[in-house]
């Protein structure tokens, strides 16, 4: 049986630095970057743990960013050797998962609102404040990492430069409730899920609960370029082809479409059932992968590497 590598992946206030928790060197290709645990304060005072990987050398650089439900200590964009490449590698633990304080509440503070319901707008605040930054911010995502950066995304901070999607819902009442019927092989096999099942079982209609958790609403002002990938035999498979074609339509009249589209052979995790996959497709999960680096180059570095042709 052909498996492939993807799913890809499956006290700081916002002015000023204070404690460093964790700081140690890590080598990569020959290069040493420092790694630094801290925390974030949103615009609430809610304080979210932060790793920050910085290259070796001086800055200041551009930045890659992956917030995430999981653990951030052991997030996806800080085993991209982005370091060696000239990058700072951010990983952050959304509100209210892993050691950051506050409610995890399924996304809804990771949008476009008020103080408490922008938190990643505030992270891109605190990056660009930082000496180490040089004001160009990236984003990396798949699936839960993919949807907090989708609905990023859909916020626009200044700053924010480019992002890079895998496998994600830009939808999520689409993706729980399709056709307005609960997705329960969905839903309730989601980990990290089961604190919000009885909140989304009150939503059964798309409402101010779903439209806070909408990234494609607002393709009309998300103005970041996006490079969106997936599998052909995931759950989000039908939203990744979606946003791809909102976010691209809504870009033409401004930037002749700078969105991307890669689409494969795989899975959300481990091949379902008896499925088997192509010969090729692990070379199409490295053509994904190699490209992701291409299109952080173009967008945050000026690099006239083709990845738009």
């Amino acid at each position: 049986m052909k498996t492939s590598r993807l799913c890809l992946f499956h006290r700081i206030s916002l002015g000023r630095a204070c404690a460093v928790f964790v700081v140690f060197a890590i080598a990569s290709a020959g290069l040493f970057a420092s790694e630094s645990i801290v925390r974030v304060a949103m615009s609430d005072g809610i304080e979210l743990e932060t790793v920050v990987v910085l290259p070796d050398g001086e800055g200041p650089w551009p930045v890659v960013m992956e917030r995430t439900p999981y653990n951030c200590r052991k997030a996806v964009v800080k085993n991209l050797d982005l370091a060696k490449r000239g990058y700072v590698a951010v990983a952050q633990n959304i509100r209210g998962t892993g050691k950051s304080a506050g409610t995890w509440t399924g996304f809804g503070n990771d949008g476009w609102g008020g103080p408490g319901f922008r938190d990643g707008v505030d992270t891109v605040a605190w990056l660009r404040a930082q000496s180490w930054c040089n004001g160009r911010i990236g984003l990396f995502g798949g699936s839960a990492s993919g949807i907090a950066a989708q609905l990023l995304v859909a916020a626009a901070p200044e700053g924010l430069a480019c992002a890079y999607v895998n496998a994600a819902s830009d939808n999520l009442y689409e993706t729980m409730f399709p056709g307005g019927c609960y997705r329960t092989n969905t839903v309730d096999t989601w980990p990290n899920a089961e604190p919000l099942r009885p909140e989304i079982r009150r939503h059964p209609m798309y409402d101010d609960y779903w439209r806070a958790r909408d990234a494609r609403s607002r393709s009309d002002v998300a103005d970041v370029p996006v490079y969106v990938t997936g599998v052909w035999f995931d759950l989000f498979q039908r939203s990744t082809v979606s946003y791809f074609k909102v976010q691209n339509t809504n870009w033409l009249p401004r930037s002749d479409g700078h969105c991307k589209l890669f689409v494969y052979p795989g899975a959300h995790g481990a091949p379902p059932g008896q499925l088997e996959y192509p010969d090729r497709a692990n070379q199409s999960a490295d053509a994904a992968i190699g490209s992701m680096m291409e299109w952080y180059d173009y967008w945050l570095k000026d690099a006239d590497n083709g990845i738009l042709l």
